[in-house]
């Protein structure tokens, strides 16, 4: 099996899927009726990418958990401007792996990060990069 198969076999799930949903502002912001902010409800797929990310993470690559000061050492944004797919064509596993960390993690301070890169196609872009570094 390929180093990182076990995440790049989520290609074509995450292609398909539509991520997750944003669950509707609740309550009127009143002591009776607080007000819920939004949140992001994701797919069980997602769910399960995050859940094996976290694992893979542990198991073969413990660099990642410092993704902060790698990405800051390389001068990466995790941002739509910054993550094209020309940049992203020139990352190492390393840092591919970084960055999805870093979106992930994000999505915990920033809600709805990590959909925003499942929408516009970058999560997918980073998992293909590393398919094509698995190929090399």
């Amino acid at each position: 099996m390929k180093k990182y198969g076990e995440l790049t076999r989520y290609i074509s799930i995450l292609e398909t899927d539509d991520g997750g949903r944003w669950a509707p502002v609740q309550g009127k912001g009143t002591k009776a009726e607080p007000m819920q902010l939004p949140f992001v409800t994701y797919s069980a797929a997602v769910y399960q990418f995050i859940k094996d990310f976290y694992f893979f993470e542990k198991a073969k690559a413990p660099y990642v958990h410092q993704y902060n000061q790698l990405l800051d050492s390389q001068g990466i944004k995790l941002n739509s401007e910054f993550l094209i797919i020309e940049r992203i064509g020139t990352f190492d596993d390393e840092t591919v792996m970084t960055v999805i960390m870093g979106i992930i993690r994000n999505d915990r301070f920033a809600e709805g990060t990590l959909r925003h890169f499942l929408k516009n196609g970058v999560m997918v872009l980073l998992l293909k990069r590393l398919a094509y570094l698995d190929e090399k």
